[in-house]
């Protein structure tokens, strides 16, 4: 909410999704007066990916996904010096509290580990 436009590459098998989440996050910051072009997605493989970790422009690179694919990101963005924030190759590790009722959660955590082959966060 800082102004800082923020360009989202998201992975060529999660592509399908990209647009219904965009139009939610662009309807929100309109919703509360914000530039709505302030979030962009680019779809694509991994040129497209190449190009935004390669270009001067860009001033930080966060990338979730995995290791391999993480040190070519880091390597791409060296040349610029861009900052560069890496979550890789996580498991959906989860907090699960001594109190919950695990047939309860059971579901909500095998849809994190699995849903789009992995290809997506779950806060739960």
């Amino acid at each position: 909410m800082a102004g800082n436009a923020v360009v989202g590459k998201v992975s060529e098998h999660a592509s399908w999704s990209s647009r219904y989440f965009g139009k939610i996050i662009q309807t929100a910051l309109e919703i509360h007066g914000h530039d709505p072009n302030l979030v962009a997605t680019v779809t694509g493989m991994a040129e497209a990916g190449q190009a935004l970790v390669q270009d001067p422009l860009v001033d930080k690179i966060i990338f979730t996904g995995s290791t391999p694919i993480g040190k070519k990101v880091l390597s791409a963005s060296a040349s610029n010096l861009t900052p560069v924030i890496l979550e890789l190759g996580g498991k959906d590790a989860m907090v699960i509290r001594h109190d919950c009722i695990l047939k309860e959660i059971f579901p909500f955590v095998m849809r994190g580990c699995f849903q789009n082959a992995g290809q997506n966060c779950v806060d739960s």
